[in-house]
Formats: C-alpha cells, sequence, structure tokens
C-alpha cells in the first residue's frame, strides 16, 4: 500500500535541521625547532569517553600545556607539542641520533622509567629520549605500519642481541581503523611475543581493522511492513512509532538533534520507550567473520539506567548478543562549572537528570556475520515505566550510532533521505 509521511515528521525534521551548528575539534602543534618533525601519521588519539564522571573545569578557554621531548645529548634542539589539558601527546618519529639507536622516552634524564602514551597530560612536561650506542651486539626491531597508504616503517627501535625489546613503540592510531596489536608476519597469523629474547634482527606487523560508523537516524523510519504496522510498531501510514515523556512521535519525528550532546552526526534516535521498540541496520558483509567487534554510542535520557542482556537486547540474525551490564547516569547538574566529558550538559524539561553527551561502550569483541545481508536490531525489551506520569512504558538509551570494527568490508543500507 501507498505509505505517507505525517506533517508532524516533516514539520520536525525542518527544526532539527534549522537549529543544527557545527562542532569543535583540537590539534597538536609541533614547535617549530623541531628537527625531525612529529608523525603525521597519527591523526588523533584514540582516548575517547567511555563513561559520564564529570569533570570541573573553568568557564575561559580550554587551557593547554606543553610537552617538552628532551633529545636528552649535548647539542640537540628539544621537540615541544601543545596538548589540551586531560589529552594525550603523540610521539614524536624519525629521532635519530648519529651511532646511536633510539630506546625510547623515558620521565628523568637518567632513563628510569619509561613513558605510557596514553597518559593524560595536566601540566606541563618533559620527557628524555633513550639511546643505545651501536655496535657488533646491536640489533633492530623494525615496526611496520602494514596498511596500504602509509609508509612502510612506523619505528625502528634497538636492543641487545640476546636480549629482549625494551622498548616498544606507543601504539599507532589512525582515523577510520583500529589497530588490533603487532605480528610476526604481514599477514598478521601469530602475535608477537614481546617478553621473548631475540639474536636476530626481527621485522613486527601492525595488524588493522577497518572502522565503521553506521547512523542510528539513517536506519529505516518510514515505509515499516505490515507486519510492523499489525504488531503496533508503525503507525497506519507506515511510520516507526515512539513513546516520548509526553507525547508520542512517528517516523521521522524520531530524530533528534544531539550536536551539543556530541552526537557523532549531530543527530540520534530517541523515543524507543517502549516493549517490543527497535532500530534496526542492514548490513552487507563481504565474507563470512566471528570477530567483529561492536561498539554502541549512546546515552541516557532524565533518568539513570542499567542495560543487560535480555532487558535491552543487540540482535544479530535473530541471535542475541551477551554484553556485560551496562550503566549510564543522568544525575541533576546544577554547578555551571561542571562538563560531562568536556561539554556542559542540557538540562532536561521537566525530567528529573540531565542528558549528558553520548559515549562508546564495548558490547561484543566476537560479533558473526554471514556472508550477505545480515540484520543487526537494538531492541527494547522491557516493561519498566520511567515515570509513572509520563507515558514511556520502558527503559531504553537514546542511540546515535554503531560502530564496528572487521577486516570484511561491510555496507551499511542507509537512508540518508531521512534528514532531507
Amino acid at each position: 500500500m501507498t505509505k505517507k509521511i505525517s506533517l508532524l515528521a516533516a514539520a520536525s525534521i525542518a527544526a532539527i535541521l534549522a537549529s543544527c551548528g557545527g562542532g569543535n575539534s583540537s590539534s597538536l602543534t609541533p614547535s617549530s625547532s623541531h628537527p625531525t618533525g612529529l608523525s603525521t601519521s597519527v591523526a588523533t588519539s584514540e582516548v575517547s569517553p567511555s563513561s559520564s564522571d564529570p569533570v570541573t573545569v573553568s568557564s575561559e578557554a580550554v587551557k593547554k600545556v606543553v610537552v617538552t621531548f628532551d633529545l636528552n645529548y649535548e647539542g640537540s634542539t628539544p621537540v615541544t607539542a601543545e596538548v589540551e589539558v586531560g589529552k594525550t601527546v603523540d610521539e614524536p618519529s624519525n629521532i635519530l641520533r648519529d651511532g646511536y639507536g633510539f630506546a625510547g622516552w623515558y620521565l628523568e634524564a637518567s632513563c628510569e622509567n619509561a613513558f605510557d602514551f596514553q597518559t593524560l597530560i595536566f601540566d606541563d612536561l618533559t620527557l628524555y629520549a633513550n639511546w643505545l650506542k651501536i655496535d657488533e651486539n646491536s640489533r633492530t626491531a623494525t615496526f611496520h605500519w602494514n596498511l596500504a597508504g602509509q609508509p612502510d616503517v612506523y619505528q625502528t627501535v634497538y636492543f641487545t642481541s640476546g636480549g629482549r625489546v625494551t622498548t616498544k613503540p606507543a601504539k599507532p592510531v589512525l582515523v577510520g581503523y583500529k589497530f588490533m596489536g603487532w605480528y610476526n608476519e604481514a599477514t598478521c597469523e601469530n602475535e608477537w611475543a614481546e617478553n621473548r629474547k631475540y639474536s636476530d634482527n626481527i621485522d613486527v606487523y601492525a595488524k588493522w581493522f577497518n572502522e565503521y560508523v553506521f547512523e542510528a537516524e539513517y536506519t529505516q523510519l518510514v515505509d515499516l511492513s505490515d507486519e510492523d504496522i499489525e504488531a503496533g510498531l508503525a503507525n497506519e501510514f507506515g511510520e516507526k512509532v515512539g513513546h516520548g515523556y509526553s507525547s508520542d512521535t512517528y517516523g521521522l519525528a524520531n530524530i533528534f538533534p544531539g550536536r551539543d550532546l556530541q552526537a557523532s552526526n549531530g543527530f540520534y534516535i530517541s523515543n524507543m520507550y517502549y516493549r517490543g521498540a527497535y532500530i534496526e541496520f542492514d548490513i552487507e558483509c563481504s565474507k563470512a567473520i566471528t570477530d567483529a567487534i561492536l561498539v554502541a554510542r549512546m546515552t541516557c535520557e532524565y533518568f539513570d539506567m542499567t542495560f543487560k542482556p535480555g532487558y535491552y537486547d543487540f540482535e544479530v540474525n535473530g541471535a542475541n548478543l551477551d554484553y556485560s551490564p551496562i550503566s549510564m547516569s543522568c544525575k541533576n547538574i546544577v554547578d555551571a562549572g561542571t562538563i560531562y566529558q568536556g561539554l556542559a550538559p542540557k538540562m532536561a524539561e521537566g525530567g528529573s537528570g540531565a542528558e549528558v553527551p553520548f559515549a562508546d561502550y564495548n558490547i561484543s569483541t566476537h560479533v558473526s556475520f554471514k556472508e550477505g545481508k545480515n540484520v543487526l536490531r537494538l531492541v527494547t525489551n522491557n516493561s519498566d515505566r520511567q515515570d509513572q506520569t509520563g507515558t514511556m512504558a520502558a527503559m531504553a538509551p537514546l542511540v546515535d550510532c554503531l560502530k564496528l570494527y572487521s577486516d570484511a568490508e561491510l555496507t551499511f543500507d542507509a537512508h540518508e533521505d531521512n534528514l532531507n
């Protein structure tokens, strides 16, 4: 039958598009006196919010600190980088010294405590290079990017024959990919044993998964099936039904603007507050796989919520994924100087709590897809009312997007017209 989009939905999307603004980004800045250059391949820090713990900051401009890389030998020129407070710093690449092999960055000039590049920086910091004099007992461990479009060598470090490789490069980070570890061969069949002793030069290869981001607002919200209509999941026009705090929504009206909540594409899906409500991602996979990684970018609205299998389900081709319970906090904010993960929260009108920015939640590291079409559904499977005075008939998260990581090619059947 012919389906029609309600005037309410069309008006809602028009209002959404009119209200959206842009986001902000930050970057790492090298000193102009840098003799070798900061790595331009490392595009961004991999640190991302995984909880909604509050951090208190002033209302002034974002504060930055300086990290100084002291090459730690006479006549050398330090390398400096500006870093936003609470962020990580990227490791300089291609650190060279005639007659010596680079052996890592340390917290003191005596090189006793190695620095971890996953450490968040809050104050000015100086790091010191460690060097090994190259002689007949010196060996090299060459770490390869192992990815098309990148240089062959990520970093080369020196170690003493018969000993361990005591300096391991910082974990490489590339936008659009997930680093999966170091391996003995380019085909990434055997993971590199970093605690083993080596007598000869070795080559080590990075393993990568592609990153796919599938937006919830591009899932099918109109022209749903007769079966969904009969089940009450869609109205007579085939528009997906949503239950809000004080009213129902249909079809495209379930899309909400979310740049102030750090929604990845500026929008998210809400109002899946009733048993049986679902968000469906239709995904084409190039081959059968069993090791895809699934991350859901979600947050809560109005009330604290906890989700677990059987209560809120992630279904792949009809089979529920097992995942650890997820707790989300939506506590009231009264101090204007308090932010959640770097962004002031939006107070929820009429609710008991605040909306907090979206965060990434790890769902599974062993998702199985068959070759061809796959259906991944997020399903509300409870009837816990959040408030006896409202129309919310279940607990469900706000959903921004899904992130999938795999070496297979994944294609999402995106309904991009939803935002037109």
